[in-house]
């Protein structure tokens, strides 16, 4: 079973490693080490000047996929409009709809 939830604190690890996987696939620059991707996922995506909101996909309690987004300001009908960043899904766990459930998700929200 798939579980799709927003980010929590206890999940600081997960997403560090599902990060570290965007960066290696994407191959874009200097590969960061763990402790880098840490300090980075810190201090930008959850840093305190940043709105972005994290939805994580776990497979048997392991981080399995992310999406990244925000909600964006003016848009049409007085309503935000979502803006995703990221839609990353760890390679052990592509084609079992981990993908689709957080696309889902993400079009409730």
């Amino acid at each position: 079973m798939i579980e799709i939830r927003l980010y929590e604190d206890k999940d600081f690890q997960s997403l560090c490693q599902l990060c570290q996987g965007v960066a290696e696939y994407y191959k874009v620059g200097k590969i960061p080490n763990p402790r880098e991707m840490q300090d980075y996922v810190r201090n930008h995506v959850l840093g305190s000047d940043s709105d972005v909101k994290v939805l994580m996909a776990f497979a048997k309690g392991t981080g399995a996929g992310m999406a990244s987004f925000s909600i964006m300001y003016p848009s049409p009908s007085l309503m935000g409009q979502l803006y995703l960043k990221e839609l990353y899904v760890d390679e052990e766990y592509r084609g079992i709809g981990v993908g689709e459930k957080l696309m889902k998700t993400l079009a409730r929200y």
